[in-house]
């Protein structure tokens, strides 16, 4: 349940722009692209074009990697598939600021490394050198149709140079892990919960992904939390650890919430047995 001890830290979040996929074929790979002789412009003349409304599917293994680029991350993650072809990637980052007043989104850039049929790479740039970032890709199509954001991937950015003394005194917060299902608080919310640090000053920052992306729900010392549901729609959450100074931690894994509610098995304890009658004397 949110946090008594939340103080009123914030994350900013970063939108990293359009990855083009340039390259059809490149991108889906032959299996994908549209099949010889019934192309988009071949089906507008003979009035048979019915409207896309197939999103992409979602982008899979999204994960950070180090680049030699003074602020950069490199990324990289399985091309999206659809019915007609992903036209390109929007790359989304969350940088971790405690003193920020509010949590907003700004452009920096990102362009393509290289693409193939089995994983796209991607530079982000533009960032603050040493500093944890989390991230996001959301996959488009041709019709603008948006698919369901990847899981959330922790990169650092490149630091060229020598990096600075911890401060005295620091926590180095672990990664959170086996982010679950605990409960039924009422019809409308659930108890999640997880393995992870309840040592001051760590705290967890809660993520749900959305329709449309990941949104920011809220930072406590705890590790369960009360998140909202419905009897009609499926929610993800993940999970991710940090210290005051922006140290982040890989993101759990998610939990995803399907109705109807699940149910924890019961803990059967045994039944004890009858005492053994003592010797007769």
């Amino acid at each position: 349940m949110p946090s008594a001890r939340h103080r009123g830290a914030a994350l900013r979040g970063l939108l990293i722009g359009a990855v083009a996929a340039t390259t059809t074929a490149a991108v889906l790979g032959a299996a994908q692209a549209p099949a010889s002789g019934t192309t988009v412009a071949t089906k507008a003349q003979a009035g048979a074009v019915a409207a896309d409304t197939t999103a992409p599917s979602e982008p899979m293994g999204l994960t950070a990697y180090s680049v030699p680029r003074n602020g950069a991350v490199g990324l990289r993650w399985t091309p999206s598939t659809d019915n007609v072809r992903v036209v390109r990637y929007e790359v989304f980052g969350w940088k971790y600021s405690p003193d920020a007043a509010s949590r907003t989104w700004n452009p920096v850039r990102a362009t393509v490394v290289s693409v193939s049929h089995v994983q796209v790479n991607a530079l982000v740039t533009g960032l603050t050198p040493g500093t944890d970032y989390l991230f996001n890709v959301v996959a488009v199509d041709a019709a603008g149709n948006r698919g369901l954001a990847s899981l959330l991937a922790k990169g650092t950015a490149t630091r060229r140079g020598p990096a600075p003394s911890p401060t005295p005194g620091t926590v180095t917060p672990e990664p959170d892990t086996d982010l679950r299902y605990a409960g039924m608080a009422d019809y409308q919310t659930i108890l999640i919960t997880w393995n992870g640090q309840i040592t001051s000053p760590i705290s967890h920052s809660l993520f749900r992904r959305t329709p449309t992306g990941w949104v920011y729900s809220y930072e406590h010392g705890l590790t369960r939390t009360l998140a909202g549901v419905d009897a009609v729609n499926t929610y993800t959450w993940q999970v991710v650890a940090h210290n005051p100074d922006g140290t982040l931690t890989t993101p759990s894994n998610p939990y995803t919430y399907v109705p109807p509610r699940p149910t924890i098995p019961p803990t059967i304890t045994p039944t004890p047995s009858s005492p053994t009658p003592p010797p007769a004397p």
